[in-house]
């Protein structure tokens, strides 16, 4: 299998789970899931290692920083580390409700 289909499979895989994309997800994620994430992907970047450092003025608590240190590793990332993120996400994160799981409203049928 090619790199593209491997790395394609893995975005796919997000979607489903959390129905929307990579992008989107870490736009929504709390704080702490974005740390574990960045220590996956990006463990060198400073706004991974410094987001909890209030001496670090500029990487401190700055959650817009840590989503696109995120969004970068997942990038530049190889295989092993988008397997690492989709495994994180899948058990760590709640999943999208499917439209076939749902039940319909009172008065619906």
């Amino acid at each position: 299998m090619k790199v593209k289909e491997q790395v394609r499979l893995y975005n796919n895989a997000i979607k489903l789970h959390t129905g929307m994309d990579f992008i989107a997800l870490t736009a929504k994620l709390p704080a702490k899931a974005l740390i574990q994430l960045g220590k996956i992907v990006s463990a060198n970047d400073y706004a991974v290692r410094f987001n909890n450092n209030p001496r670090h003025k500029l990487f401190y608590r700055d959650d817009k920083a840590l989503a696109k240190a995120v969004r970068r590793g997942w990038a530049t990332t190889n295989l092993i580390g988008m397997e690492r993120v989709v495994r994180f996400i899948e058990y760590n994160l709640p999943s999208a409700p499917s439209p076939e799981n749902e039940t319909p409203l009172s008065g619906e049928d």
